[in-house]
């Protein structure tokens, strides 16, 4: 198995990755914050790049996607396409 590259990983990244996911899906901003657990304007946050959010949300977060925490962080466009 090769080890996760986590290079890529900053908060905007991060924003645009979960963006890109949501929009994927078909959800809104609200559909995602209430799927994973956590706050609307915080997911907002999180997704302008301007939140730093903690491992546990992450995790809120793929699971929402019902994808793992390393796919969060693959910049993979298959599930975009």
């Amino acid at each position: 198995m090769q080890p996760l590259n986590l290079s890529f990983v900053n908060a905007e990244k991060l924003g645009v990755r979960s963006r890109q996911l949501r929009r994927a899906h078909g959800w809104t901003p609200e559909v995602l914050a209430e799927k994973a657990g956590i706050h609307p304007v915080y997911l907002a946050g999180i997704e302008r790049g301007k939140r730093n959010p903690s491992f546990k949300n992450l995790h809120r977060i793929a699971e929402a996607f019902d994808i793992s925490l390393a796919t969060l962080f693959t910049e993979n466009t298959r599930e975009t396409e």
